[in-house]
């Protein structure tokens, strides 16, 4: 499974190092492709990794909590609100990074 985290500045991929090597703090999108299905997931304050539940999901604080007392190896990261323009930039990187193709088909989990 492929995966980058997006943060305000910077990117954290699978290719850097697994989810529990990631910053904890500051992330605004995690893109996911698996078997060719791209995964955008955002629009919540807390993201967490389970292998066994397909990867990088993202939550609420109650969801959160279940993750620290459910998961045998707890990966949870923060959040963080930006000004609407730096949101702006951080989604325009996604989209040139991953594809415009993909970011137009992908599956997006977002309380929007």
């Amino acid at each position: 499974m492929w995966w980058r985290i997006y943060y305000e500045r910077e990117v954290f991929t699978s290719e850097d190092g697994s989810p529990f090597d990631a910053p904890r703090v500051g992330v605004q999108v995690i893109v996911q492709e698996k078997d060719g299905d791209y995964t955008l997931i955002h629009g919540r304050d807390h993201f967490y990794w389970e292998e066994d539940r397909g990867g990088w999901m993202t939550t609420e604080i109650f969801g959160a909590i279940d993750h620290l007392m459910r998961a045998k190896r707890q990966c949870l990261l923060f959040g963080r609100q930006l000004s609407d323009e730096d949101w702006r930039k951080v989604h325009e990187r996604v989209r040139n990074e991953v594809g415009e193709r993909q970011h137009r088909y992908a599956r997006e989990y977002s309380r929007e």
